[in-house]
């Protein structure tokens, strides 16, 4: 992992309107994703996290935080933009320090308005004040990294620079994501964050060198910025990591038939050697959060150790 002064740095340039050439911007995730794409209120149910532990990748840090809701205390976060751990932190600092709806607002730049106006108070120096000293107590690198930018730079720079677009407006949010699917759960995550046990790993998947053996395993969608070589490669080696009646999610899907995933897992099958794992498919309805596609299912593939 770099070091912390090399990507403060690096943040400095890029919010200087640099190019900055490492790791996540060769591979291109060099831009933080403020929250989940993936619906995962749609496959949480599958896996028991409760006392389990979890290993995940996603910058947006959501399948964190809604794991540890449904009872997952150890929990390891893998990702190889170097922002990750820091916005990990202001989130929980904004999580701990503002109501559910300054939340959403302080975060999400696709709030609902009856005209969808420009939210105002997306990354606001203001509402960074009032959680800046939460933040200080939780983190202290995390701290001098969004301070440093928020004191050198506007909210629009900051969110231009490190964030990605890619981002669903606040309704669909809060249909995808459990903790933010009411003030009730938003509340119970905030009483129990800081029970979490987190560790974070900077660096490509495919290079990972891990510490110990998960319960579950969630590689989100980045399978499909693969080649189906790099995919199957990522799956031998974060097998290897998974304890005894784990479950890796291998692959996240977006609006697919039970087809088209089906015809992935087979292929995938074909090459892989894993005798001591069963392999299927799970597919959710997304017609509630997205309706502009014919096909309105997202799908993962699964692999689970059977010893």
């Amino acid at each position: 992992m770099p070091k912390f002064e090399e990507i403060l740095s690096s943040a400095t340039d890029r919010c200087k309107g640099n190019i900055i050439e490492d790791a996540a911007y060769n591979v291109g995730f060099q831009k933080i994703y403020p929250f989940t794409t993936e619906n995962i209120n749609g496959y949480i149910n599958i896996f028991d996290l409760k006392d389990k532990s979890l290993l995940t990748v996603g910058s947006s840090a959501d399948q964190v935080l809604n794991a540890h809701l449904f009872g997952s205390n150890e929990i390891a976060l893998l990702d190889i933009n170097p922002y990750t751990k820091f916005y990990y932190y202001l989130k929980v600092a904004a999580l701990l320090e503002l109501d559910y709806n300054s939340f959403l607002s302080f975060l999400c730049s696709k709030m609902y308005t009856p005209s969808y106006r420009i939210n105002l108070n997306l990354y606001d120096k203001k509402i960074f004040d009032k959680i800046k000293n939460t933040l200080e107590s939780i983190n202290k690198d995390s701290y001098v990294f969004w301070n440093t930018l928020f004191e050198t730079f506007d909210s629009k720079t900051i969110s231009d620079s490190l964030f990605t677009n890619d981002v669903h407006e606040e309704l669909v949010l809060k249909k995808i994501n459990p903790y933010l699917s009411s003030n009730i759960l938003f509340d119970e995550l905030k009483s129990k964050i800081k029970n979490l046990s987190i560790s974070f790993y900077s660096e490509n998947i495919l290079d990972a060198l891990l510490n110990e053996n998960y319960d579950n395993i969630w590689l989100s969608n980045i399978g499909k910025w693969m080649n189906k070589e790099d995919l199957i490669r990522m799956i031998n080696i974060m097998s290897k990591y998974l304890n005894k009646d784990g479950k890796l999610l291998a692959c996240y899907s977006y609006k697919v038939s039970e087809e088209e995933i089906n015809e992935e897992l087979n292929y995938i099958n074909k090459i892989l050697d894993l005798p001591n794992f069963d392999s299927y498919t799970d597919s959710f309805d997304t017609t509630h959060v997205n309706s502009y596609s014919s096909k309105n299912k997202d799908g993962i593939l699964i692999y689970k150790r059977k010893y």
